[in-house]
């Protein structure tokens, strides 16, 4: 078989093998044109989104779910939701810092349900020095291939810097880790790469 066409194989391959993985990190957070993005770290990915509502509250039309009702309400409503894309359950996910390192003039915590059969936390709760916000998911875990509901708190300070937690604990003996996508692309464009110099 001609090394081109082994190299074709190759792309296809890496191909088949990270669509699945792109395709189950749908995105369901309403657009933000404040902040939005990802995070991504070893076995999770974190989608976030940062919405004023003084200026972008017509953003959140069209999402009857995107609720805060019976939430003390502030400027800014900062959302998070977790991925698990690693063998372990997340048993929990922390917010710690979203203005010069604390969480000052944080209005309320909680959680909405987007609707698209994500994990419910168990209980969440800010720490009374103000530094952290916590969801704990004790009765059901974020088990592998699944995500949270959409994690919110609400505040008056813009965003300036934020960091989070992920507890993750091995279960036993550690399983293959699952390279993110675009590592394993590259991996096997670098691959086809170097095959198509050595056959020229």
């Amino acid at each position: 078989m001609p090394r081109t066409r082994i190299v074709g194989l190759m792309g296809v391959l890496v191909c088949a093998l990270t669509l699945p993985a792109l395709a189950a990190l749908d995105r369901y957070l309403p657009t933000s044109s404040f902040m939005e993005g990802s995070a991504h770290g070893t076995g999770h990915q974190i989608d976030y989104a940062v919405y004023d509502l003084v200026d972008h509250g017509a953003d959140l039309d069209g999402h009857d779910w995107f609720d805060l009702t019976g939430m003390l309400s502030g400027r800014y409503v900062y959302a998070y939701q977790v991925f698990n894309i690693s063998a372990n359950d997340i048993w929990s996910f922390t917010v710690a810092g979203i203005t010069e390192g604390s969480l000052a003039g944080i209005a309320a915590v909680g959680r909405l349900n987007d609707g698209s059969e994500g994990v419910a936390p168990t209980y969440w709760w800010v720490t009374p020095s103000f530094t952290e916000s916590n969801w704990r998911f004790d009765d059901e875990q974020i088990v592998p291939d699944t995500h949270s509901w959409v994690l919110v708190m609400t505040s008056d300070h813009a965003p300036i810097e934020t960091t989070y937690r992920i507890n993750q604990p091995s279960s036993g003996l550690p399983g293959p880790g699952l390279p993110e996508p675009a590592t394993l692309l590259l991996l096997g464009l670098g691959a086809g790469y170097v095959r198509w110099r050595r056959a020229a």
